[in-house]
């Protein structure tokens, strides 16, 4: 189910979340969870403008990535209970809060997490860690999944990567790192960042849209990914529901 309405800039809007989408029943795609049934709400806005992203909607309004979005058009100012009243909190599942980048919202988040919590449901934030999390929200989710981005992504390096950002979330002891590759030639770039930062666990992930590009890059990067010690992850809701939104 995706958000329609118009957001406004009153101030009750400014308390209020900038959503892009809710959705759900459907399966967590990416990382440790894949497979896990989980419900999504999509957050609107981003501090990055990576060259592969599939969820552009979110934030470029000049067409960056080739395609102009009207944020009047993709984004709503919803309260918490608006976004409460979208979900079945009374049957606990997984809660996947992404983005755009979540974390610039977080200080509004922190009542929608407390709900989460009282409900029982495992919540995990999806983040491309160049923001600090606030220690209120670290109590309250299950998890952090980290995707610091590389130079494929090609984000300035002073914009992608802050280090103190990623020693704090690493410190929480709830990040999981998971890295978005296009090939082999990435696999050093994280080797220095898990080492500088003494990241784990980590997770590799193909960059991709379609099934058949997806299924080519995890079979030329596995024993490579293998070879270091680390995870893998594929793209599931690629695979089961191709590049569509909201599912």
């Amino acid at each position: 189910m995706r958000s329609r309405a118009v957001h406004g800039t009153n101030e009750a809007d400014r308390r209020k979340l900038v959503v892009s989408e809710v959705f759900g029943p459907t399966f967590q795609g990416e990382g440790p969870s894949i497979g896990r049934l989980a419900w999504f709400v999509r957050l609107g806005g981003c501090n990055l403008s990576c060259v592969w992203c599939d969820t552009p909607y979110t934030w470029d309004w000049t067409g960056k990535n080739g395609h102009v979005f009207d944020p009047r058009h993709q984004l709503t100012h919803l309260s918490i209970d608006q976004v409460s009243g979208l979900l079945p909190l009374a049957s606990p599942a997984l809660m996947v809060i992404t983005g755009g980048e979540p974390l610039l919202q977080q200080s509004a988040l922190v009542p929608f997490l407390g709900e989460l919590a009282a409900a029982k449901w495992d919540v995990e934030i999806e983040t491309a860690g160049t923001i600090a999390p606030l220690d209120r929200v670290t109590q309250l989710v299950t998890a952090y999944n980290v995707s610091p981005k590389l130079s494929n992504s090609r984000n300035r390096l002073d914009h992608r990567y802050k280090p103190d950002a990623i020693d704090r979330l690493q410190a929480s002891g709830k990040a999981r790192w998971k890295f978005v590759v296009q090939s082999c030639d990435d696999l050093q770039e994280i080797e220095d960042l898990a080492i500088r930062h003494d990241l784990r666990p980590v997770y590799i992930m193909p960059e991709g849209t379609a099934a058949p590009e997806i299924l080519l890059k995890t079979r030329e990067i596995s024993e490579a990914v293998l070879s270091r010690g680390w995870n893998i992850t594929s793209r599931l809701h690629v695979l089961v529901y191709g590049n569509e939104r909201g599912i």
